[in-house]
């Protein structure tokens, strides 16, 4: 049966769960505030995803009738007013239905708990870099920055396997630098290939040995 001791099974379930699988990941990361980051992006992109969901499955104010239920009803528990949320607004509710539901829940619970192990501070005083909103990356062009990471890819110093592919890599790194790339950065960097000529070098790779020349001699 489909009432709010099975909502908050569902909910319980999935949160022990991915807990877990983030606990694991950051225990072990060298960058904990990395490892929050990108949780709590991905976990809202998942959010955003069920949202639309339950709109389309026509449950997007069952949130709202479940809070007007409760505080309409001063003699009722959450619980209860959970329950007659279904039985007066949702009596046809599946059990498909009821995941979208616990899982958004659950997700959002998730958010906080990630975010509550945020690293304010290094211990010593110091501010956490990471935690702070200025870019590490300062260079203006985002196509520069991600021919320097597929360079690293293609000469066997980064290994893009470890997270799905070359392009999620990049990702990675962007967001670890600080810059948000845009909608067109994956067509912009395949047309900076596509379009060189056979002498054609990255400015960044010129740079960088022209620099090192220089420090070198």
């Amino acid at each position: 049966m489909i009432n709010y001791e099975y909502y908050l099974t569902a909910k319980a379930d999935v949160v022990d769960q991915r807990k877990i699988e983030f606990m694991l990941e950051y225990d072990k990361a060298r960058s904990k505030n990395t490892v929050v980051a990108n949780w709590i992006d991905a976990l809202r992109d998942e959010v955003n995803l069920i949202q639309r969901d339950l709109v389309q499955n026509g449950l997007g104010n069952f949130k709202s009738e479940w809070d007007n239920a409760y505080e309409l009803d001063s003699g009722i528990d959450e619980g209860q007013a959970f329950d007659q949320t279904i039985a007066y607004c949702f009596p046809d509710l599946s059990i498909q239905q009821m995941g979208l539901i616990s899982q958004i829940d659950a997700l959002s619970e998730l958010v906080n708990f990630i975010e509550s192990n945020r690293i304010i501070n290094s211990g010593d005083g110091e501010e956490d870099p990471l935690n702070n909103n200025t870019p590490i990356w300062i260079g203006k062009n985002e196509t520069e920055f991600m021919q320097l990471i597929e360079g690293l890819i293609q000469t066997g110093r980064l290994d893009s396997k470890v997270v799905g592919g070359k392009w999620k890599l990049i990702e990675l790194f962007a967001k670890f630098m600080g810059i948000k790339l845009s909608k067109n950065a994956k067509s912009n960097l395949s047309k900076s290939k596509n379009e060189r000529n056979n002498d054609y070098c990255p400015k960044i790779f010129e740079e960088l040995l022209n620099v090192w020349n220089e420090k070198a001699n």
